[in-house]
């Protein structure tokens, strides 16, 4: 309605009262209902963006908290994964805290290594068992040919005899040292094995006219070690030393507190051939002695054995090993 030109809003409500009727009629002008309006819708827009920029905010420092909490136990299971060797192949994935949807994948793996574990050992009993049940007729071999008179490949039999009995030891090792109770851990004198290697060699390295070496400093602290293991370890990267040395050649073995180092001064190993030398029955296929490939294979086993990392580089003249303590 329109009251002096100006329009108003008008409600007319009937009221019963003491038996009469009334009507109350309640009128706002039009102009101050829009005012009011305005002035309610006006920071609606202003509010919508602050609640969005902190909405924004709390997502933002909530969320990767969130994530990672959320993926925390996958994260573990996978380092436990990632730490699994031959080693410790006993060891299981935790389903503690695993989201219902993974949990079903570390079943799987865990049955997985429970067979891997069973074949691994399957294959340690048969190395074991073949290598012992192989000692004693090559010894009987060996011993009815020395009984018979000479013959014209008396020697070359006897070679091939020894190279096999050599191969028959080399396995037994592998497999003693592939098995974690086999190791008795005892404080050892590095400089001691070594230079017990050197004595165990010498007739080797003379044959080939070799010199041996070994330099130390004058007091080294004791190195928890399995020592007949650290001697196999020695004897094996020493004794490859002493294959590759031409006459007149030297071969040092350099201790320290941190590593042990065997140079010796051989014509050097073909970077190709770097990645495969402690892999189990590699031989470079220009080699030049025989073996069976399972010398270095036997350091590494060692060596993961007592969390030391073993390294090659090239050190003109020749190749440098390292056993890193």
């Amino acid at each position: 309605m329109i009251i002096d030109g100006r329009q108003f809003d008008l409600v007319t409500l009937a009221v019963e009262r003491q038996g009469g009727r009334y009507y109350v009629q309640v009128a706002t002008s039009v102009v101050f209902n829009r005012a009011i309006m305005n002035l309610k819708l006006k920071p609606i827009p202003e509010i919508i963006g602050w609640s969005l920029l902190i909405t924004t905010i709390l997502f933002s420092l909530t969320f990767p908290f969130t994530v990672r909490r959320v993926l925390r136990p996958v994260r573990v299971a996978s380092d436990a994964a990632a730490s699994i060797t031959p080693a410790n192949l006993k060891t299981r994935l935790s389903y503690t805290g695993v989201p219902s949807e993974i949990r079903p994948l570390l079943v799987a793996f865990n049955d997985a290594l429970a067979r891997l574990e069973n074949g691994f050992k399957v294959q340690q009993e048969f190395l074991a068992s073949a290598a012992h049940e192989l000692q004693t007729p090559l010894t009987l071999i060996r011993g009815q040919i020395e009984l018979q008179p000479a013959f014209e490949d008396k020697a070359l039999l006897f070679f091939e005899i020894d190279l096999m009995a050599r191969h028959v030891r080399q396995l037994l090792h592998l497999a003693e040292v592939s098995e974690a109770q086999n190791y008795q851990f005892a404080a050892v004198d590095s400089v001691d094995v070594a230079q017990d290697v050197v004595e165990y060699l010498a007739r080797k390295a003379d044959k080939g006219r070799v010199k041996l070496r070994v330099e130390a400093p004058d007091a080294l602290p004791a190195l928890t070690a399995d020592r007949s293991a650290l001697f196999i370890l020695l004897k094996n990267i020493i004794e490859n030393a002493i294959n590759v040395t031409p006459p007149s050649g030297v071969v040092n073995v350099f201790i320290s507190d941190s590593a042990i180092e065997v140079q010796d001064s051989g014509p050097g190993i073909k970077p190709e051939y770097l990645p495969f030398l402690f892999e189990r029955f590699w031989r470079a296929p220009d080699a030049a002695h025989e073996g069976a490939g399972l010398g270095l294979a036997i350091c590494k086993e060692i060596a993961v054995a007592h969390h030391w990392r073993l390294s090659v580089k090239p050190s003109a003249p020749g190749t440098r090993f390292i056993v890193w303590l």
